[in-house]
Formats: structure tokens, C-alpha cells, sequence
């Protein structure tokens, strides 16, 4: 939606999902092929940002929206 500069380092801001946490849903019972779902698409978020240099400063079940 946004990038602003702050203190020399770049701040991607984007679309807030509304959906539950990867850390709420792995407190359920979720089936083996949704948690390998989710996680190879998140290897693949997370590869393209690094090939264009956008790096997640704070990366952790909390912070990952699913939608």
C-alpha cells in the first residue's frame, strides 16, 4: 500500500488480511496437507521478498496472517 522511509531503512506497509494467525491455527487440529499448504507458500513469500531484497524483520507464526 505504502513504503515510507525511516532512519535510512525502508517500510513496506500492506493490506491487512483478516484471518486467523499461523500460530492460532496450529493450536488446532489442522490437517498434515494444511500445514504443508501453508508453509510452502510461505517459503515461497518469503523467497521472492529476499530476491528483491525485502526482508521481514519480525518472522514468526504470530505475525503470518492467513487468509
Amino acid at each position: 500500500i505504502e513504503i515510507v522511509k525511516d532512519s535510512g531503512k525502508l517500510i513496506l506497509i500492506q493490506e491487512y488480511v483478516d484471518g486467523p494467525t499461523l500460530h492460532q491455527l496450529l493450536q488446532h487440529s489442522i490437517s498434515p496437507l494444511d500445514k504443508e499448504s501453508y508453509y510452502l507458500q510461505l517459503l515461497s513469500v518469503i523467497s521472492y521478498a529476499h530476491k528483491h531484497k525485502i526482508m521481514h524483520l519480525d518472522l514468526k507464526p504470530e505475525n503470518i496472517l492467513i487468509g
